[in-house]
């Protein structure tokens, strides 16, 4: 026996079970190693075409041994019989039926090695053989041509890594050394012609070094799946994006879907919604309905007509309405559920009924408004029309309709309504003219403004015309009564001997000159159209004027007294009058205007002669106060004296009649200066006092002034003293200045108690003037007496410090004489301190001075 034949029988005892891997040489084994990968392959292959895909892992793993002898490959042989048994028919009973025999041990290795190669290329999924050693490709079926693009000769160039280029390697390293099927999921192969196509993969070992990898072409798979997804997405977009609350249920009331517009109409909570307990949901839409009982009948008829289909509208109680809809969801031609649709139309339904108010109002409108209104089709047929216009006919609406222009009215008439529609159509907008109607109810005729506009529907097609005709005979008449009008106020305008003009309230612009103002400001009328109002008026009236202009709110307005300037540059003084108008389409002002300089003027001088008569008043109360107090006592005094010395003078002692002669003087004496400084304010108010300034030496003047004073100030001990410098020289009249200085110091010696001062004193301050003061340490004056000390009207008179009478007219006659000089007086005082006067009067200096 040969050794082909002892290898047979040796392999034929080792599937009886009655020779072991022990027993036999090394080069026996690797002949059974063949031989097991003959079985192991046609059993793979088996399993490929019997099975199918479900349970491929499963047999291909019972399958999957090392190289570890025949033993092992027969227990994977005898799981693999018992899960499949056809694989015992085709594969292992010529084998052990005839195992004696060596030609039927060769015939079936034949029929193996046949069976292999069959199966390997009519698989559906692409079979690679790979060495893991360097990747390369061995061989291929004919769907891994078709998978790749290439042929099996081109596949056997390549490696793994130029077809599935991702994560070659790695897929390498994981499947060296192991002796597992490993799924290695979803894999991209590049095909020649640049495409890709995806595969599920799955590698088998064979060997340490070889792999069978098993791809399974899911592309198309994939690609129906991703247009799955798209579809799915996209019509859950829609499902999410609609304005309709959508509900999905089954057959049994399920809910199966729905989407957010759902739990918004129906206000469901979230924690509600992912309970997903149908039963919770229907609770809280039911206490939302305003009926609940009828919606639930209308749930229970439909399951009960499966097919059924509804659309109404269901109210809730916060009074929104909600169309419903429901229609059956149908697979392969049987209903499986059923979809509910709702839609909040509660605006819709107000908009509904506020168009029909609308409408209705419409009509009511059209029914009592004053104006024709009619409606014609294309060929000059009424469609509608309204009161009025039945009045006009003297027809009824229902009467009207159908008819046209022909059967109401004469030819002529007939034909020139159709050319004014034939006008509006051609021009394509609403046209107008006048026409003169007469209505057929009472015979009335009325001119007529008529409006006629094409009407076109919502694709712009002409349909008919419009027409609209509104009554202008009382406003015609009116019209050529305001020309009229217009007429008379044009010549009022230009003739009106008083100034009068138009400007423009917004640029202040001249827009009307008339032929007055032209002659009374002197400007022609070219010029005053290049002129606004304000080159008419001064600079410090412009605020005025614009503030007036902006506070305009009434349709005539005074205007009041303002200033003007002539083209000559004369300042007038005016009083205008002016009125709101619309000249030409602008908001302007129509001025009327007075020159009221003449009188402006006469009331000037009124105003300084009832000042004068005012002063004059005062003086003259003045002057009678003075003689009715002031010369009383000192006349009294004497009278008393002389009547004691008539009737008593032989019991007078010399003494006595000594003491009453001085008093009698002093009473003189005072009454004598009483009347000279009245005699002197009277003669002065009447301007019969001469005035006659002289260059002065001033310290010769004041001594000379204060000879007369030097007795009653050395009777009360008073100390007078004067500190005059002796270049100064001033320019005044001699009387009334001497006039000034004595009554003065005389008021001084009057107010100051025994034992005071009294002080004279000059500067010339920096105006080249004189400042003189007269100060003393009298008993002081207050506030109140200081503010009307130099007024004519006010009683500032009061006693001496030793009763001497005090009339105040002397502080008058100073002021009057130190003005005439062209100086000014004023007093600082305080009372119990003395008081300090202060007058200005011009000078000239040591070289001389112009007068």
């Amino acid at each position: 026996m040969n050794n082909g034949t002892k290898t047979e029988e040796k392999q034929l005892k080792l599937l009886s079970g009655s020779y072991s891997l022990k027993d036999m040489d090394i080069n026996e084994v690797n002949d059974l190693n063949n031989f097991s990968l003959g079985l192991r392959m046609a059993g793979v292959l088996l399993i490929s075409i019997f099975v199918g895909e479900g349970l491929v892992m499963l047999l291909i793993s019972s399958l999957h041994i090392k190289y570890l002898g025949f033993e092992a490959l027969l227990d994977s042989l005898i799981l693999s019989l018992l899960t499949i048994p056809s694989i015992y028919f085709f594969v292992i009973r010529p084998f052990t039926t005839q195992a004696n025999k060596r030609k039927q041990a060769e015939e079936a290795t034949k029929d193996s090695e046949k069976l292999y190669k069959t199966l390997f290329e009519r698989s559906n999924d692409a079979i690679f053989k790979v060495d893991l050693s360097t990747g390369n490709y061995l061989d291929a079926n004919q769907a891994a041509e078709i998978l790749t693009g290439r042929s099996v000769a081109e596949l056997r160039k390549l490696k793994t890594s130029d077809l599935t280029p991702l994560n070659a390697d790695k897929r390498l390293e994981k499947l060296i050394n192991t002796d597992k099927t490993i799924g290695l999921g979803e894999v991209v192969y590049l095909r020649s012609d640049g495409t890709a196509r995806t595969a599920l993969l799955t590698s088998i070992p064979l060997s340490e070094s070889q792999i069978f990898g098993f791809a399974h072409d899911i592309t198309e798979r994939k690609r129906i799946d991703l247009e799955m997804k798209s579809a799915l997405s996209l019509n859950l977009a829609i499902l999410e994006s609609i304005h309709n609350g959508i509900l999905v249920v089954n057959n049994q009331g399920t809910v199966i879907k729905t989407n957010a517009k759902f739990a918004e109409l129906w206000r469901i909570p979230d924690d509600i919604l992912a309970l997903g307990d149908d039963k919770i949901l229907m609770e809280n839409i039911l206490n939302q309905l305003a009926d609940p009982d009828q919606f639930i009948a209308k749930v229970t008829e439909l399951y009960s007509h499966p097919e059924a289909e509804i659309q109404d509208l269901i109210e809730l109680k916060d009074s929104r309405i909600f169309e419903r809809i429901a229609k059956p969801m149908y697979l392969e031609g049987k209903t499986i559920g059923r979809v509910w649709s709702f839609l909040d139309i509660t605006e819709r339904i107000k908009a509904q009924e506020s168009l029909l108010k609308s409408e209705a109002n419409l009509q009511t409108l059209l029914r009592t408004i004053p104006d024709l209104i009619w409606l014609k089709n294309l060929d000059g047929v009424y469609l509608s029309c309204n009161a009025m216009f039945e009045r006009l006919i003297g027809l009824k609406k229902d009467e009207i309709v159908g008819k046209t222009d022909c059967d109401f009215f004469d030819p002529e008439f007939a034909e020139f309504y159709k050319k004014n529609d034939q006008i509006a159509f051609a021009a394509g907008k609403p046209t107008s003219n006048e026409e003169w109607l007469t209505f057929a109810d009472n015979g009335c005729q009325a001119l007529f403004d008529v409006i006629k506009t094409p009407m076109y529907d919502a694709m712009g097609t002409f349909i008919g015309i419009l027409g609209i005709g509104h009554d202008i005979t009382q406003r015609k008449q009116m019209e050529i009564a305001l020309l009229e009008s217009e007429e008379k106020y044009r010549y009022m305008f230009a003739n009106n001997p008083q100034p009068m003009w138009i400007y423009d309230l917004e640029t202040f612009a001249f827009l009307e000159i008339n032929h007055a103002a032209i002659i009374h400001y002197g400007y022609s009328k070219e010029e005053f159209s290049a002129m606004t109002v304000k080159d008419i008026r001064p600079a410090e009236d412009l605020p005025r004027l614009i503030k007036d202009i902006q506070e305009i709110n009434t349709f005539r307005s005074p205007g009041g007294e303002w200033k003007h300037i002539k083209k000559n540059g004369e300042i007038i003084f005016v009083e205008i009058t002016a009125h709101s108008v619309i000249y030409n389409g602008r908001n302007a002002r129509h001025v009327l205007v007075h020159d009221i300089t003449d009188r402006k003027k006469a009331e000037a001088v009124i105003k300084l002669k009832n000042e004068q008569l005012i002063s004059a008043h005062a003086e003259k109360d003045k002057f009678f106060s003075i003689i009715a107090h002031d010369m009383r006592n000192p006349l009294g005094s004497f009278l008393s004296l002389t009547q004691i010395m008539d009737e008593q003078l032989s019991n007078l002692s010399k003494d006595q009649i000594q003491e009453f002669t001085h008093s009698m003087k002093n009473s003189a004496s005072n009454l004598y200066r009483l009347l000279e400084n009245l005699l002197q304010w009277a003669r002065m108010q009447q301007g019969l006092i001469p005035f006659n300034p002289i260059d002065l030496h001033l310290r010769s003047m004041i001594d000379e002034s204060l000879a007369i004073a030097l007795e009653p100030a050395k009777n009360k001990g008073i100390e007078l003293t004067q500190l005059i410098p002796e270049d100064i020289n001033v320019f005044a009249d001699i009387n009334t200045l001497q006039s000034v200085i004595r009554n003065l110091v005389s008021n001084a010696i009057k107010f100051t108690p025994k034992g005071g001062k009294i002080r004279l004193s000059a500067k010339v301050d920096g105006d080249n003037r004189i400042e003189i003061s007269i100060a003393d340490t009298g008993i002081g004056m207050k506030k109140s007496i200081v503010d009307q000390l130099f007024r004519p009207d006010a009683q500032t008179g009061r006693p001496g410090t030793e009763g001497e009478p005090s009339s105040g007219l002397g502080l008058l006659l100073c002021k009057e004489f130190i003005e005439k000089h062209g100086g000014k007086i004023s007093v600082e005082s305080e009372v119990g301190k003395g008081s300090q006067f202060h007058f200005t009067i011009p000078c000239k200096s040591p070289k001389g001075m112009n007068e």
